[in-house]
């Protein structure tokens, strides 16, 4: 039986406009890299933009959202040696 990875989970304002990024260098195998980087989200409602990688990251600026709904924000990289995998984080949008 494996045990489920915990969806870490972080804060913004409705208002507020942040870049959120992943470091994925202790998942990618030696010699691997990322060659494309995706984001989205459920619901709708959040307002990805200027998402851009390196060979071991990728960053998005996040904008909007409802106070009071909590999203799922998923970004899914495809690298080099040709593995595709998906990190969720939450956001949880709260009027401050």
């Amino acid at each position: 039986m494996t045990t489920p990875i915990p969806v870490r989970t972080y804060s913004k304002d409705p208002d507020a406009i942040l870049d959120y990024w992943l470091d994925w260098s202790e998942w990618l195998s030696s010699g691997d890299g990322i060659e494309a980087s995706s984001w989205f989200s459920s619901p709708t409602g959040l307002t990805i933009f200027d998402a851009s990688f390196g060979t071991a990251f990728a960053l998005a600026w996040i904008s909007g959202g409802t106070d009071g709904v909590d999203y799922l924000v998923t970004n899914r990289i495809t690298t080099e040696d040709g593995r595709v995998e998906d990190r969720t984080f939450q956001l949880a949008v709260v009027q401050r």
